[in-house]
């Protein structure tokens, strides 16, 4: 099997909040990918149910590699603004992460 790893825990732009796991499997891809969906949304606060909604992830084949994939989880920052406050917490609101817990359990749960 290819080498695999948690090789981006968490990266915030203006546009998402994104993690990921790369250079594994298409099949071994698919299980993470289902599992930080499932993780994700079963862990997420919920008022409105948008942000629950709009986590989403992606599989992408990594250029150069004979077998290797990349697994990303992420939320849209132009559907769910406020997605990366929940995550990170502000001034007057305790953080409650649910991108990268769910990307280190379902990394743990495939992978040790």
């Amino acid at each position: 099997m290819a080498k695999k790893g948690l090789t981006g825990l968490t990266a915030f732009t203006t546009k998402s909040i994104t993690t990921f796991v790369d250079d594994i499997t298409l099949a071994k891809a698919e299980q993470v990918a289902k599992d930080m969906l499932t993780i994700a949304r079963s862990i997420v606060p919920v008022d409105t149910g948008k942000l629950k909604a709009n986590i989403r992830t992606e599989i992408t084949r990594i250029k150069g590699v004979l077998v290797g994939y990349r697994v990303t989880l992420f939320v849209d920052l132009n559907d769910v603004e406020y997605a990366i406050y929940v995550e990170l917490g502000t001034k007057k609101m305790k953080a409650q992460p649910y991108i990268t817990p769910a990307t280190i359990m379902a990394y743990e749960r495939n992978f040790t």
